[in-house]
């Protein structure tokens, strides 16, 4: 074997992404993430569901979180108060 680097999974997964702020797994999943939900709701299978879910479990349990909170309107009358990650998108 060569003295080349070799790379295992566990190393992989804590590299860090170019600005520093995820690690390059995380990034990688956001990618995912984002071409998953070019499909529309209505055209995915419930496999093809499971998979956008696992992936939005994922970026909860692994995304450095920047969490900003939002007021949204319900009705013309009626707003109410959110808070969703500006990185992955989840609401939390």
């Amino acid at each position: 074997m060569s003295n080349e680097t070799n790379t295992t999974n566990t190393e992989v997964s804590q590299l860090m992404s170019e600005d520093g702020t995820q690690t390059l797994e995380v990034e990688i999943m956001l990618s995912v993430k984002q071409q998953l939900e070019i499909m529309p709701v209505n055209k995915q299978t419930p496999d093809y569901f499971s998979i956008l879910k696992g992936v939005h479990k994922y970026l909860h349990k692994h995304c450095n979180h920047a969490i900003v909170s939002d007021l949204i309107d319900i009705n013309p009358d009626k707003s109410m108060t959110i808070s969703y990650c500006t990185i992955c998108g989840n609401t939390l």
